[in-house]
């Protein structure tokens, strides 16, 4: 906790950029789910992958923007 509360200190963002965040945040995920779905249509999913499309699903569900009804692929 005190590392995040230093990291505040000296690398203040702008406001621009907290308004900006939540967009970049889900474009973020939405990337993993995107990647993840391709290299399950080329049957080259590990463990691992599959872990980070779960986070990425769960990394959307705190946006505003529903990108899950353009990018989960139900067929992981």
């Amino acid at each position: 906790m005190g590392e995040n509360n230093d990291n505040r200190k000296y690398n203040k963002l702008t406001d621009y950029e907290k308004e900006q965040f939540p967009i970049f945040f889900d474009i973020a995920n939405a990337i993993g789910i995107l990647q993840i779905s391709y290299l399950s249509t080329l049957l080259e999913t590990s463990e691992e992958d599959k872990f980070w499309y779960d986070e990425s699903e769960k990394g959307l569900a705190f946006g505003d923007f529903d990108f899950g009804k353009y990018v989960f692929n139900k067929n992981k």
